[in-house]
This record gives C-alpha cells, sequence and structure tokens, in this order.
C-alpha cells in the first residue's frame, strides 16, 4: 500500500488490476467481476482519498475472456462501473 500511495502523491494514477489476480480465460465471469470490485475498494479509495476518479482497468495476463460474448459482457460491465 505505501508503493501505491507514494506514486498517488508523486502525481501518478493507478488502474485497478483485480485483487486477486486471476485470469478472465480460467474464472467465472461473476466471480472475476467480484474481484474486480475487491479491488476497486482499495485502489479507488486510495484515489479517492486524493480527489482522483478511478478509471482505468488491466486485464491480468491480457487475458480477455475465452469468448467474445464473455468479453463483451465483462466490457459492458467496466463500462457501468465507470472505466474508461
Amino acid at each position: 500500500m505505501s508503493l501505491l500511495k507514494a506514486w498517488l502523491d508523486a502525481g501518478l494514477e493507478l488502474g485497478n488490476h483485480s485483487f486477486s489476480h486471476h485470469s478472465l480465460n480460467s474464472t467465472a465471469l461473476s466471480d472475476y467481476e467480484a474481484d474486480v470490485l475487491r479491488g476497486e475498494e482499495i485502489t479507488g479509495g486510495l484515489m479517492t482519498e486524493r480527489g482522483k476518479t478511478l478509471r482505468y482497468f488491466r486485464h491480468p495476463f491480457l487475458h480477455t475472456g475465452r469468448t467474445i460474448e464473455t468479453r463483451d459482457q465483462f466490457e459492458s460491465f467496466l463500462r457501468a462501473h465507470g472505466y474508461t
């Protein structure tokens, strides 16, 4: 946490990378979304403390899901939660 705070204090912006770093290719979508929200609590909280808004997400391993449907559903989830 101290490293994340130092980055923010240096003027950098954080993004969500999930809490547990699971692959969407091997995790149920509902579990993956819950893990993203858990990561959002921490990262988003640090951003909010400094007057910033969490808006970025990066997939662990760059895995965006095994199917186009999974990818599209998760992208809708991200948009609904304010990610760009």
